[in-house]
């Protein structure tokens, strides 16, 4: 019944984001921040999940540079692509034995996040 007035008034419900993603053989928990591959386990920063979680949910698409950097530093500057720079590095270095991800630059557009199913 609630749904059925939300609707009526336009309102969504949105549906809870998942708190443990798989993406290729690696497990993301969303969560505790923490990408497990081969019982291995890596912390990632919060700003890492960010990026990473907003990759995943536009997998397999080119993702402009200004999409991450609006959506995880809410601005496009200079210094902020520098630091986006920095953290696909570091993606990359965590995800890199899991053949089934990768993280490809397209230049002057933004990067491109593969996952082979």
């Amino acid at each position: 019944r609630i749904k059925a007035l939300l609707k009526r008034v336009q309102l969504s419900v949105e549906k809870p984001e998942d708190k443990i993603l798989i993406i290729g053989n690696t497990i993301f928990d969303t969560e505790n921040l923490t990408l497990i591959f081969n019982n291995q386990k890596q912390s990632l920063t919060k700003k890492e999940a960010q990026i990473l979680k907003l990759m995943f949910k536009l997998k397999n698409q080119v993702i402009p540079r200004e999409v991450i950097l609006n959506g995880v530093w809410g601005q496009d500057d200079y210094f902020v692509g520098r630091s986006l720079d920095v953290f696909i590095t570091k993606l990359r270095k965590y995800l890199k034995y899991d053949e089934l991800i990768q993280i490809s630059n397209l230049h002057g557009i933004g990067f491109k996040f593969s996952v082979t199913e």
